[in-house]
Protein backbone atom coordinates (compact mmCIF):
# COMPACT_ATOMS: atom_id res chain seq x y z
CA UNK A 1 0.00 0.00 0.00
CA UNK A 2 1.35 3.64 -0.93
CA UNK A 3 2.38 5.80 1.80
CA UNK A 4 0.09 8.86 1.72
CA UNK A 5 1.61 12.24 2.02
CA UNK A 6 -1.83 13.77 2.85
CA UNK A 7 -5.31 13.40 4.25
CA UNK A 8 -8.42 14.76 3.82
CA UNK A 9 -9.31 15.92 7.20
CA UNK A 10 -12.82 14.70 6.56
CA UNK A 11 -11.61 11.04 5.42
CA UNK A 12 -8.68 10.18 6.44
CA UNK A 13 -6.55 7.38 5.18
CA UNK A 14 -5.64 3.67 6.24
CA UNK A 15 -1.76 3.50 6.70
CA UNK A 16 -0.06 0.31 6.94
CA UNK A 17 3.51 0.80 6.82
CA UNK A 18 6.17 -1.69 5.87
CA UNK A 19 9.98 -3.22 7.46
CA UNK A 20 12.64 -4.57 5.77
CA UNK A 21 15.19 -7.13 7.84
CA UNK A 22 17.45 -9.15 6.30
CA UNK A 23 15.64 -9.88 3.67
CA UNK A 24 12.40 -10.74 5.58
CA UNK A 25 9.34 -7.97 5.24
CA UNK A 26 7.45 -6.83 8.41
CA UNK A 27 4.27 -5.24 8.69
CA UNK A 28 2.99 -2.65 11.95
CA UNK A 29 -0.61 -2.33 13.14
CA UNK A 30 -2.88 -0.34 10.48
CA UNK A 31 -3.35 3.48 11.37
CA UNK A 32 -5.64 6.64 10.23
CA UNK A 33 -3.87 9.50 8.97
CA UNK A 34 -6.09 12.69 9.74
CA UNK A 35 -5.91 16.09 9.59
CA UNK A 36 -7.27 18.11 12.53
CA UNK A 37 -8.93 21.27 11.33
CA UNK A 38 -5.84 23.53 11.90
CA UNK A 39 -4.10 21.29 9.16
CA UNK A 40 -1.48 18.63 11.54
CA UNK A 41 -1.05 15.54 10.49
CA UNK A 42 -2.41 12.77 13.10
CA UNK A 43 -2.34 9.19 13.28
CA UNK A 44 -4.81 7.14 15.01
CA UNK A 45 -3.91 3.52 15.82
CA UNK A 46 -5.87 0.46 15.27
CA UNK A 47 -4.23 -1.96 16.58
CA UNK A 48 -4.47 -4.13 14.13
CA UNK A 49 -2.43 -5.95 11.30
CA UNK A 50 -5.73 -7.61 9.59
CA UNK A 51 -6.79 -5.18 6.53
CA UNK A 52 -10.75 -6.35 7.09
CA UNK A 53 -10.67 -5.61 10.62
CA UNK A 54 -8.77 -2.26 9.53
CA UNK A 55 -10.70 -1.38 7.06
CA UNK A 56 -14.40 -2.10 9.73
CA UNK A 57 -12.90 0.18 12.33
CA UNK A 58 -11.94 2.50 9.86
CA UNK A 59 -15.47 3.16 8.81
CA UNK A 60 -16.41 3.14 12.44
CA UNK A 61 -14.03 6.31 12.89
CA UNK A 62 -15.69 7.93 9.50
CA UNK A 63 -19.10 7.60 10.83
CA UNK A 64 -18.38 8.99 14.15
CA UNK A 65 -16.64 11.97 12.96
CA UNK A 66 -19.71 12.59 10.51
CA UNK A 67 -21.43 12.63 13.62
CA UNK A 68 -19.06 15.08 15.09
CA UNK A 69 -16.82 13.11 17.17
CA UNK A 70 -13.79 14.60 16.93
CA UNK A 71 -12.08 13.31 20.25
CA UNK A 72 -10.78 10.75 18.68
CA UNK A 73 -8.23 12.38 16.33
CA UNK A 74 -7.67 15.96 17.50
CA UNK A 75 -5.82 15.26 20.83
CA UNK A 76 -8.80 16.06 22.64
CA UNK A 77 -9.17 12.83 24.16
CA UNK A 78 -8.60 12.41 28.01
CA UNK A 79 -6.12 9.72 29.65
CA UNK A 80 -8.67 7.93 31.32
CA UNK A 81 -10.17 7.34 28.14
CA UNK A 82 -7.24 6.69 26.37
CA UNK A 83 -6.35 4.13 28.82
CA UNK A 84 -10.00 2.81 29.06
CA UNK A 85 -10.04 1.62 24.78
CA UNK A 86 -6.67 0.54 26.43
CA UNK A 87 -7.75 -2.14 28.52
CA UNK A 88 -11.10 -2.66 26.50
CA UNK A 89 -8.54 -3.58 23.56
CA UNK A 90 -6.75 -6.08 25.61
CA UNK A 91 -9.93 -7.65 26.50
CA UNK A 92 -11.02 -7.86 23.59
CA UNK A 93 -8.04 -9.67 22.63
CA UNK A 94 -8.08 -12.14 25.13
CA UNK A 95 -11.66 -12.69 25.17
CA UNK A 96 -12.50 -13.10 21.19
CA UNK A 97 -8.80 -13.18 19.64
CA UNK A 98 -7.16 -15.30 22.43
CA UNK A 99 -3.66 -13.91 21.96
CA UNK A 100 -3.61 -12.60 25.18
CA UNK A 101 -4.30 -14.70 28.69
CA UNK A 102 -7.44 -13.58 30.80
CA UNK A 103 -4.77 -13.07 33.52
CA UNK A 104 -2.84 -10.88 31.90
CA UNK A 105 -6.26 -8.59 31.68
CA UNK A 106 -6.49 -8.81 35.62
CA UNK A 107 -3.04 -7.52 35.79
CA UNK A 108 -3.12 -4.51 33.48
CA UNK A 109 -5.87 -3.41 35.17
CA UNK A 110 -4.54 -3.87 38.47
CA UNK A 111 -1.65 -1.57 37.15
CA UNK A 112 -4.63 0.70 35.60
CA UNK A 113 -6.50 1.20 38.52
CA UNK A 114 -4.19 3.57 40.83
CA UNK A 115 -3.01 5.42 38.16
CA UNK A 116 -6.44 6.74 37.43
CA UNK A 117 -7.39 7.36 41.35
CA UNK A 118 -4.47 9.42 41.04
CA UNK A 119 -5.95 11.42 38.16
CA UNK A 120 -9.54 11.63 39.76
CA UNK A 121 -8.46 12.63 43.05
CA UNK A 122 -6.23 15.18 42.17
CA UNK A 123 -8.39 17.11 39.84
CA UNK A 124 -6.99 15.63 36.57
CA UNK A 125 -9.43 14.01 35.58
CA UNK A 126 -9.84 15.52 32.56
CA UNK A 127 -6.55 15.68 31.56
CA UNK A 128 -6.15 15.63 27.93
CA UNK A 129 -3.69 13.11 26.12
CA UNK A 130 -1.44 16.36 24.30
CA UNK A 131 -1.08 17.30 28.01
CA UNK A 132 0.45 14.59 29.75
CA UNK A 133 3.85 15.32 31.04
CA UNK A 134 6.56 13.36 32.98
CA UNK A 135 5.42 15.51 35.98
CA UNK A 136 2.19 13.57 36.16
CA UNK A 137 4.39 10.46 36.45
CA UNK A 138 6.81 12.04 39.33
CA UNK A 139 3.78 13.46 41.65
CA UNK A 140 1.93 9.24 40.71
CA UNK A 141 5.39 7.66 42.37
CA UNK A 142 5.45 10.22 45.61
CA UNK A 143 1.20 9.64 46.16
CA UNK A 144 2.27 5.56 46.00
CA UNK A 145 4.91 6.02 48.01
CA UNK A 146 2.58 7.43 50.82
CA UNK A 147 -0.12 4.62 50.16
CA UNK A 148 -0.19 1.55 52.25
CA UNK A 149 -1.33 -1.89 50.58
CA UNK A 150 -5.33 -2.32 50.21
CA UNK A 151 -4.93 1.67 51.38
CA UNK A 152 -5.06 0.05 55.24
CA UNK A 153 -4.11 2.91 57.73
CA UNK A 154 -0.58 1.75 59.50
CA UNK A 155 -0.65 -1.16 57.23
CA UNK A 156 2.35 -2.47 55.12
CA UNK A 157 3.90 0.39 52.90
CA UNK A 158 4.22 0.06 49.28
CA UNK A 159 7.66 -0.87 48.00
CA UNK A 160 9.43 1.00 45.79
CA UNK A 161 10.10 -2.20 43.57
CA UNK A 162 6.41 -2.59 43.25
CA UNK A 163 5.88 1.36 42.68
CA UNK A 164 8.48 0.74 39.57
CA UNK A 165 6.65 -1.71 37.80
CA UNK A 166 3.64 -0.43 37.55
CA UNK A 167 5.32 3.10 36.19
CA UNK A 168 7.59 0.94 33.77
CA UNK A 169 3.70 -0.66 32.48
CA UNK A 170 2.65 2.74 32.06
CA UNK A 171 5.47 4.47 30.24
CA UNK A 172 5.37 1.86 27.88
CA UNK A 173 1.66 2.63 27.20
CA UNK A 174 2.56 6.16 26.63
CA UNK A 175 5.52 5.42 24.65
CA UNK A 176 3.02 3.61 22.12
CA UNK A 177 0.96 6.67 22.12
CA UNK A 178 3.42 9.00 21.74
CA UNK A 179 5.06 6.76 18.62
CA UNK A 180 1.72 7.12 17.51
CA UNK A 181 1.83 10.82 17.88
CA UNK A 182 -1.91 11.18 20.20
CA UNK A 183 1.10 12.65 22.55
CA UNK A 184 3.47 15.81 20.83
CA UNK A 185 6.60 15.17 23.04
CA UNK A 186 7.25 11.75 24.95
CA UNK A 187 5.83 12.30 28.83
CA UNK A 188 7.99 9.30 29.57
CA UNK A 189 11.77 10.35 29.42
CA UNK A 190 12.67 12.62 32.48
CA UNK A 191 11.18 9.68 34.80
CA UNK A 192 13.61 7.52 36.57
CA UNK A 193 13.03 4.32 38.95
CA UNK A 194 13.09 4.60 42.63
CA UNK A 195 15.89 3.60 44.01
CA UNK A 196 15.51 0.66 45.85
CA UNK A 197 17.61 -1.47 48.72
CA UNK A 198 18.16 -5.32 47.48
CA UNK A 199 16.28 -7.73 49.57
CA UNK A 200 18.66 -10.09 51.85
CA UNK A 201 17.85 -13.86 50.84
CA UNK A 202 19.04 -16.49 53.50
CA UNK A 203 21.05 -18.71 51.16
CA UNK A 204 20.29 -22.35 51.84
CA UNK A 205 22.97 -24.80 52.99
CA UNK A 206 23.57 -27.19 49.90
CA UNK A 207 22.52 -30.25 52.26
CA UNK A 208 19.33 -28.54 52.51
CA UNK A 209 19.09 -28.26 48.65
CA UNK A 210 19.95 -31.79 48.52
CA UNK A 211 17.49 -33.05 50.17
CA UNK A 212 14.55 -30.87 48.44
CA UNK A 213 15.77 -32.52 45.18
CA UNK A 214 15.84 -35.72 46.59
CA UNK A 215 12.11 -35.02 47.95
CA UNK A 216 10.63 -34.18 45.04
CA UNK A 217 10.76 -37.73 43.62
CA UNK A 218 11.21 -36.82 40.27
CA UNK A 219 14.32 -38.03 38.79
CA UNK A 220 14.42 -35.58 35.58
CA UNK A 221 13.78 -33.14 37.86
CA UNK A 222 16.54 -34.19 40.62
CA UNK A 223 19.51 -34.37 38.22
CA UNK A 224 18.36 -30.98 36.10
CA UNK A 225 18.29 -29.17 39.35
CA UNK A 226 21.59 -30.40 40.67
CA UNK A 227 23.26 -29.70 37.21
CA UNK A 228 22.13 -26.02 37.23
CA UNK A 229 23.74 -26.25 41.07
CA UNK A 230 27.31 -27.43 39.36
CA UNK A 231 27.40 -25.62 36.51
CA UNK A 232 25.67 -22.90 37.18
CA UNK A 233 24.09 -22.30 33.98
CA UNK A 234 20.62 -20.53 33.20
CA UNK A 235 17.55 -22.51 33.15
CA UNK A 236 17.01 -22.48 29.69
CA UNK A 237 20.59 -23.50 28.64
CA UNK A 238 20.00 -26.77 31.05
CA UNK A 239 16.78 -27.78 29.39
CA UNK A 240 18.49 -27.00 25.93
CA UNK A 241 21.80 -29.35 26.45
CA UNK A 242 22.12 -32.24 24.29
CA UNK A 243 24.37 -35.25 24.98
CA UNK A 244 26.48 -33.75 21.77
CA UNK A 245 27.47 -30.67 24.03
CA UNK A 246 28.92 -33.03 26.91
CA UNK A 247 32.44 -33.72 25.89
CA UNK A 248 33.06 -36.67 28.62
CA UNK A 249 36.64 -36.83 27.39
CA UNK A 250 38.02 -33.88 27.72
CA UNK A 251 35.10 -32.79 30.81
CA UNK A 252 33.98 -29.85 28.69
CA UNK A 253 30.05 -28.63 28.41
CA UNK A 254 29.63 -26.45 25.76
CA UNK A 255 26.95 -23.68 26.02
CA UNK A 256 26.30 -22.66 22.31
CA UNK A 257 23.35 -21.78 19.51
CA UNK A 258 21.67 -24.83 18.75
CA UNK A 259 18.60 -24.93 16.21
CA UNK A 260 16.39 -25.14 19.41
CA UNK A 261 17.86 -23.01 21.45
CA UNK A 262 18.95 -19.15 20.89
CA UNK A 263 21.43 -18.13 23.61
CA UNK A 264 20.95 -14.59 25.63
CA UNK A 265 23.74 -12.88 24.54
CA UNK A 266 26.72 -12.93 22.47
CA UNK A 267 28.89 -13.88 26.37
CA UNK A 268 26.48 -16.48 26.88
CA UNK A 269 28.53 -18.75 24.31
CA UNK A 270 31.01 -20.39 26.60
CA UNK A 271 32.45 -23.84 27.36
CA UNK A 272 32.09 -24.70 31.07
CA UNK A 273 34.04 -27.61 33.51
CA UNK A 274 32.13 -30.64 33.91
CA UNK A 275 30.98 -31.26 37.26
CA UNK A 276 31.70 -34.87 38.57
CA UNK A 277 27.78 -34.77 39.28
CA UNK A 278 27.09 -34.03 35.61
CA UNK A 279 29.66 -36.77 34.14
CA UNK A 280 27.96 -38.78 36.30
CA UNK A 281 24.03 -37.97 35.31
CA UNK A 282 24.97 -37.98 31.61
CA UNK A 283 26.90 -41.72 31.87
CA UNK A 284 23.62 -42.90 33.70
CA UNK A 285 20.97 -41.45 31.38
CA UNK A 286 22.94 -42.74 28.65
CA UNK A 287 22.79 -46.13 29.99
CA UNK A 288 18.85 -46.22 30.81
CA UNK A 289 17.57 -45.09 27.44
CA UNK A 290 17.65 -46.84 24.65
CA UNK A 291 18.41 -45.75 21.47
CA UNK A 292 20.26 -42.38 22.38
CA UNK A 293 21.90 -39.96 19.82
CA UNK A 294 24.12 -37.11 20.11
CA UNK A 295 20.64 -34.99 18.73
CA UNK A 296 18.86 -35.86 21.69
CA UNK A 297 18.30 -33.81 24.91
CA UNK A 298 19.86 -34.77 28.11
CA UNK A 299 16.51 -33.74 30.15
CA UNK A 300 13.42 -35.10 29.03
CA UNK A 301 10.16 -35.68 31.08
CA UNK A 302 8.43 -39.06 31.65
CA UNK A 303 6.85 -39.37 28.13
CA UNK A 304 10.04 -38.26 25.97
CA UNK A 305 9.18 -34.89 25.81
CA UNK A 306 12.21 -32.50 26.13
CA UNK A 307 12.23 -30.72 29.13
CA UNK A 308 12.06 -27.33 27.48
CA UNK A 309 9.71 -24.99 30.05
CA UNK A 310 10.21 -25.21 34.09
CA UNK A 311 7.28 -23.35 34.31
CA UNK A 312 5.19 -26.37 33.50
CA UNK A 313 7.67 -29.39 35.11
CA UNK A 314 10.67 -28.96 37.09
CA UNK A 315 9.88 -25.52 38.87
CA UNK A 316 6.55 -26.38 39.94
CA UNK A 317 7.67 -29.73 41.14
CA UNK A 318 10.60 -27.81 43.35
CA UNK A 319 8.12 -25.54 44.97
CA UNK A 320 5.83 -27.55 46.05
CA UNK A 321 8.14 -30.35 47.75
CA UNK A 322 9.69 -27.37 49.25
CA UNK A 323 6.06 -26.32 50.95
CA UNK A 324 5.32 -29.82 51.84
CA UNK A 325 8.57 -30.17 53.41
CA UNK A 326 8.36 -26.90 55.19
CA UNK A 327 5.59 -27.82 56.84
CA UNK A 328 6.63 -30.99 57.95
CA UNK A 329 9.55 -29.35 59.83
CA UNK A 330 7.46 -26.75 61.01
CA UNK A 331 5.15 -29.75 62.99
CA UNK A 332 8.74 -31.02 64.12
CA UNK A 333 10.01 -28.19 65.52
CA UNK A 334 12.88 -27.74 63.05
CA UNK A 335 14.61 -24.65 61.01
CA UNK A 336 12.57 -24.01 57.59
CA UNK A 337 14.33 -24.58 54.76
CA UNK A 338 14.61 -20.91 52.99
CA UNK A 339 12.30 -20.10 49.74
CA UNK A 340 14.17 -20.98 46.85
CA UNK A 341 13.54 -21.66 42.54
CA UNK A 342 15.06 -23.01 40.20
CA UNK A 343 16.58 -19.61 38.95
CA UNK A 344 17.91 -19.27 42.42
CA UNK A 345 20.43 -22.35 41.79
CA UNK A 346 22.51 -20.01 38.95
CA UNK A 347 22.74 -17.43 42.14
CA UNK A 348 23.42 -20.35 44.38
CA UNK A 349 26.59 -21.34 42.48
CA UNK A 350 27.74 -17.78 41.89
CA UNK A 351 27.82 -17.64 45.92
CA UNK A 352 28.84 -20.90 46.47
CA UNK A 353 32.06 -20.30 43.78
CA UNK A 354 33.78 -17.07 45.28
CA UNK A 355 32.94 -18.01 49.41
CA UNK A 356 34.26 -21.86 49.24
CA UNK A 357 37.89 -22.07 51.08
CA UNK A 358 38.86 -24.49 48.40
CA UNK A 359 39.84 -23.68 45.30
CA UNK A 360 37.55 -20.79 45.29
CA UNK A 361 36.54 -19.66 41.25
CA UNK A 362 38.54 -15.99 40.94
CA UNK A 363 36.40 -13.62 39.26
CA UNK A 364 37.88 -14.00 35.52
CA UNK A 365 37.01 -17.45 35.96
CA UNK A 366 33.39 -16.86 37.16
CA UNK A 367 32.36 -14.26 34.68
CA UNK A 368 33.50 -16.86 32.03
CA UNK A 369 31.63 -19.41 33.92
CA UNK A 370 28.51 -18.25 33.96
CA UNK A 371 28.97 -16.27 30.94
CA UNK A 372 28.70 -12.75 31.61
CA UNK A 373 30.40 -9.63 29.89
CA UNK A 374 32.06 -8.00 33.32
CA UNK A 375 32.29 -8.69 36.92
CA UNK A 376 29.67 -5.47 37.66
CA UNK A 377 27.10 -7.56 36.27
CA UNK A 378 27.47 -10.45 39.24
CA UNK A 379 28.48 -7.87 41.67
CA UNK A 380 24.68 -6.30 41.06
CA UNK A 381 22.89 -9.53 40.22
CA UNK A 382 24.09 -12.18 43.15
CA UNK A 383 25.40 -10.15 45.85
CA UNK A 384 22.14 -9.60 47.44
CA UNK A 385 22.39 -12.98 49.27
CA UNK A 386 22.80 -13.57 52.76
CA UNK A 387 25.77 -14.77 53.73
CA UNK A 388 26.32 -14.33 57.18
CA UNK A 389 25.60 -17.13 60.57
CA UNK A 390 25.37 -20.20 60.44
CA UNK A 391 24.21 -20.60 56.70
CA UNK A 392 27.12 -18.63 55.30
CA UNK A 393 29.30 -20.83 57.42
CA UNK A 394 27.70 -23.99 56.05
CA UNK A 395 28.18 -22.39 52.14
CA UNK A 396 31.77 -21.61 52.98
CA UNK A 397 32.67 -25.28 54.34
CA UNK A 398 30.68 -27.54 52.41
CA UNK A 399 31.40 -29.30 49.21
CA UNK A 400 28.44 -29.55 46.72
CA UNK A 401 26.93 -32.53 45.92
CA UNK A 402 29.88 -35.36 44.84
CA UNK A 403 29.76 -36.26 48.82
CA UNK A 404 26.52 -34.92 49.88
CA UNK A 405 25.94 -38.63 51.79
CA UNK A 406 29.08 -37.99 53.49
CA UNK A 407 27.86 -33.74 54.28
CA UNK A 408 24.12 -34.51 55.63
CA UNK A 409 24.58 -38.21 56.93
CA UNK A 410 28.44 -38.95 58.26
CA UNK A 411 28.23 -35.39 60.11
CA UNK A 412 25.21 -34.49 60.79
CA UNK A 413 24.78 -32.44 57.93
CA UNK A 414 26.35 -29.81 60.20
CA UNK A 415 28.72 -28.90 57.71
CA UNK A 416 31.96 -30.33 58.85
CA UNK A 417 35.32 -28.28 58.22
CA UNK A 418 36.68 -29.74 54.97
CA UNK A 419 40.12 -31.58 54.87
CA UNK A 420 42.59 -29.01 52.60
CA UNK A 421 45.41 -31.72 52.97
CA UNK A 422 43.37 -34.23 51.52
CA UNK A 423 43.39 -33.73 47.69
CA UNK A 424 40.42 -36.63 47.39
CA UNK A 425 37.82 -34.13 48.82
CA UNK A 426 38.81 -31.25 46.64
CA UNK A 427 36.50 -30.35 43.61
CA UNK A 428 38.59 -29.46 41.11
CA UNK A 429 38.00 -27.12 38.10
CA UNK A 430 39.43 -27.83 34.73
CA UNK A 431 39.41 -24.80 32.71
CA UNK A 432 39.79 -24.78 28.86
CA UNK A 433 37.15 -21.93 28.01
CA UNK A 434 36.39 -20.49 24.57
CA UNK A 435 38.76 -17.69 24.14
CA UNK A 436 40.79 -18.37 27.00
Amino acid sequence: MPRPKKADPGDGCLFQRERRRNGRVYRDNFVIIARTEEGEQIRIPLHTKNYIEAKDRFHEWQVAKAAGDNSAIDGRITVIDYLHRWLAEKSRDASERGTIRPKSVVKYRNYLTPFTSRLQGSGNEFLKMVDMRDSHFKDYQAWRLRQTRFNKPGGVPITPEGINREVRFLKGIFKNAHRDRLIPKDPTKGVENLKTVPKKITLPAAAELWEVFQATGDQTVMDYATTISCTGMRAMEAMSRKFKHVDLDRGILHICDDGDFKLKNANSARDIPLPDDMRDIVIRIKGERKGVTEEDFVFVKANGTPLMDHRDHAYHTVTRTLKALNRTRRKAGLREIPYFHIRMLRHWYVSWSLNRPINPLTETQLIKVVGHADFEMIRSTYYHFDLEGEVGRKVRETRLFSDMDMVAGKNGGDGAPIDDANPDNQVMFKFSLRGA
